[in-house]
């Protein structure tokens, strides 16, 4: 399955930067599809598949996981917030979840936001 309009916008999002692990996910990213796809009600959990010969990022720990992209929508009260786990140095699966509300689905417009704009708690996490 090809990613849809959100998971493209958020994993943009994710990797926007200058950081060199930023430049090896967007690597990633480029030719990856999706495996399985789970709506939740108040969100979604996408598992990605990999296009061969993908680099894998070199972390200090085998598991981490970016969780800085947060988003507002005009059909919600609360925000939106990402979780993209990273298992082993690649891109496993993207979680995106309301707060207490029904996902509002596919074709909502999102503003997206860093949580920090500096993003430094995240360059931390990469060694």
């Amino acid at each position: 399955m090809d990613l849809n309009n959100i998971e493209k916008m958020v994993l943009n999002k994710l990797f926007e930067g200058d950081h060199p692990a930023l430049a090896t996910l967007r690597e990633q990213a480029v030719g990856a599809w999706v495996r399985a796809r789970e709506l939740t009600g108040s969100g979604f959990f996408t598992e990605f598949s990999l296009r061969s010969g993908a680099k894998p990022l070199l972390l200090p720990f085998e598991r981490i996981k970016i969780d800085d992209v947060m988003g507002t929508a005009k059909e919600l009260k609360g925000g939106i917030g990402f979780i993209l786990d990273i298992n082993n140095g690649f891109i496993e699966t993207l979680e995106g979840y309301t707060y207490e509300e029904p996902w509002p689905g596919n074709t909502v417009a999102l503003h997206l936001y860093y949580e920090n704009p500096t993003r430094d708690k995240l360059f931390e996490r990469f060694g």
